[in-house]
């Protein structure tokens, strides 16, 4: 073996080119065929995601079967909260059209600890934002009512439109002063 002053500096740089052969050939067999095609990731990944059963879906696919709900939704408070939010997924409920199993109607005290959801603290947009979005907090809300805390809320409202019953009541019995808002 020679022994020069630069003999270590090849070796070096053989074990170099040796484990830059290895990362490359590392690689090009580890690396999917489409990645890269459209951007940093699998455009196989694509076909993937649509080939997967959908699970989730948008609130008009609720009301090609439930119009009297969905109306007194979307002009309700809770119009933003998807039907989902609720009653679970709509692929539990309908498969290719037809109706494969029916969603759980919340009774009773089952009720409250969905309205507890959003009703029972401070509702951010995101974690730690100072701006808290306007809602009803529910300690406060029967307090101010002077209601029972073991009151259900569907007493008073309706679910798909918390207003509704109290918009009606106070029509047929002004009890508001005015320029008062409900709760």
């Amino acid at each position: 073996m020679q022994t020069g002053s630069k003999t270590h500096l090849k070796r070096m740089g053989l074990v170099l080119l040796g484990v830059i052969a290895i990362v490359v050939i590392a690689k090009i067999v580890f690396t999917p065929g489409t990645f890269g095609r459209y951007g940093h990731y699998r455009a196989a990944y694509i076909d993937e995601e649509i080939s997967r059963p959908l699970v989730h879906e948008t609130d008009a696919s609720c009301k090609q079967c439930h119009e009297w709900d969905f109306e007194y939704h979307a002009k309700g408070k809770h119009s933003a909260v998807s039907c989902e939010f609720c009653h679970g997924p709509l692929a539990d409920h309908v498969k290719d059209g037809k109706v494969i199993g029916y969603l759980k109607v919340h009774k009773g005290s089952e009720i409250n600890r969905l309205c507890l959801r959003c009703h029972d603290r401070a509702v951010r947009s995101r974690p730690g934002d100072p701006k808290v979005i306007k809602t009803v907090y529910y300690p406060d809300h029967l307090k101010k009512q002077k209601v029972e805390p073991d009151h259900l809320c569907n007493q008073c409202h309706l679910v798909h439109a918390p207003l509704e019953y109290i918009n009606m009541a106070n029509k047929m019995f002004p009890m508001l002063k005015e320029g008062e808002n409900v709760q």
